[in-house]
């Protein structure tokens, strides 16, 4: 039974896509090295991974998986919130906007996690002609309403669509179509969600309006924060919504499988950074792409698993992409662009004859980033001496190096001090202290 059902969710959710084609429509490849890392992080989730989600806050992702299995990840540490039945599989999940709890789609009900517990409800009976996978949630900005969607009587090898309404107490069927739906997403000003999947709607909170009917199914889309067009993904293909009318940007995304065979990769999700200026794309054979207004790019992986889902940290400083038994980080650790620091290092003037201890170093971040994230064992002074310990005042860190180490690395004359370090998620951040005099009393 359990093989049944997986067979068919992976039919029906593109999971076995083989196309042949014959080249590889408009991907360069021609940014730095580093910028088309994608980092693969160690991790204890069992596969198979199909849904991440960030928390308003980015303070937490939470990880769905087959199994009804779920995990937080903070940045450093996975936890297991979740284990229920092994036939189910959790294929998408969403944080509400104020961050209090999150909706889970599953086969045949949805949870809500409060960050404590989980609870579900079932949609229909569990009967084995009326089958039910939720694969895309995604709330209107306000809070008010979620909308989920996704497939029923997969048994029947004639899937239908389904669109759920939630408004935080109840769970309403409020839509049924003859094809396959895959996910949703609001405009960012509220006005309307679009829903996508073997058909393209438009859905006002009230009305459900029917745009458009593609030959591919749809997996993915999702809006430009500037609310000025949405981007769908499909097998091979982009497409790009205004509001107007729907564009197809790129027709034949394909990778080279052995010399002279290209296979088109199916696209399955699409998340765009915070920030407007570049969305990410994941896709099938390990194929992480990054889209802007300049073209497509393909990024370097080091997986060939099927990529099911993306979706950034709130405060852009990177996306996580899984699928299969990856999980993966965009921008990579080792490319995080480094924050810069105001350091202020007392005292002034530093006596190499004086008997103190310590030399003190006060570090503040600029808005947006919290000193409480500093990893104090990072710090370093002039990239040798290490902080020895740290203490939170405020908005600031203060650290202590060691006086006599400061003393022997320098003669008298000014300086400008360098201070590094890291937070917890593997960003840096780099400072220079006001000119520090070093006097040498008796010389």
């Amino acid at each position: 039974m359990l093989a049944k059902i997986h067979g068919i969710i992976s039919l029906i959710l593109g999971l076995s896509f083989v196309f042949f084609s014959f080249g590889n429509e408009n991907v360069m490849s021609n940014s730095p090295e580093s910028e088309l890392e994608v980092e693969s992080l160690s991790h204890p989730c069992p596969p198979v991974l199909y849904s991440v989600s960030w928390s308003p806050n980015s303070s937490l992702a939470l990880l769905g998986m087959t199994g009804e299995t779920s995990y937080t990840y903070d940045g450093q540490d996975y936890t297991q919130v979740w284990a229920k039945y092994q036939m189910y599989s959790f294929y998408s999940s969403q944080w509400n906007p104020d961050g209090s709890y999150a909706l889970l789609g599953s086969d045949m009900r949805i949870y809500v996690y409060n960050g404590t517990t989980f609870n579900y409800t079932h949609i229909d009976n569990r009967t084995l002609y009326r089958f039910y996978a939720f694969t895309g949630i995604d709330w209107k900005p306000d809070g008010s309403q979620a909308v989920i969607v996704g497939l029923y009587d997969r048994y029947h090898m004639d899937p239908r669509g389904l669109v759920i309404t939630y408004n935080g107490s109840n769970f309403h069927i409020a839509h049924k179509v003859n094809n396959v739906l895959s996910d949703v997403e609001w405009k960012p000003d509220g006005s309307y969600a679009l829903i996508v999947g073997k058909k393209v709607i438009k859905y006002d909170g009230t009305t459900f309006s029917n745009l458009y009917t593609p030959a591919k199914q749809f997996f993915g889309v999702s809006w430009k924060p500037d609310g000025s067009y949405a981007l769908l993904v499909s097998g091979g293909s982009i497409w790009k919504y205004d509001g107007i009318s729907l564009t197809e940007l790129y027709s034949n995304i394909s990778y080279e499988a052995s010399p002279g065979v290209w296979m088109q990769v199916p696209l399955f999700d699409v998340d765009w950074n915070p920030d407007g200026s570049y969305a990410l794309i994941a896709g099938g054979y390990g194929r992480v792409y990054k889209y802007d207004e300049e073209g497509l790019i393909e990024l370097k992986t080091d997986t060939i698993d099927f990529l099911r889902d993306v979706d950034w940290r709130p405060d852009g400083k990177y996306a996580l992409i899984v699928g299969g038994s990856s999980i993966l980080r965009y921008p990579s650790s080792s490319y995080n662009d480094t924050i810069e620091a105001i350091v202020d290092i007392d005292p002034d003037t530093l006596n190499l004859k004086s008997k103190g201890n310590w030399i003190t170093c006060y570090i503040d971040l600029p808005t947006g980033y919290d000193v409480n994230d500093i990893d104090v064992n990072s710090v370093l002074l002039e990239d040798t001496i290490p902080a020895e310990w740290g203490d939170i005042q405020g908005d600031t860190l203060m650290v202590k190096f060691e006086r006599s180490e400061v003393e022997d690395m320098l003669s008298p004359g000014t300086y400008n001090l360098k201070v590094t370090g890291e937070l917890a998620d593997g960003t840096s951040f780099e400072g220079y202290s006001d000119e520090i005099r070093v006097i040498d009393p008796g010389k």
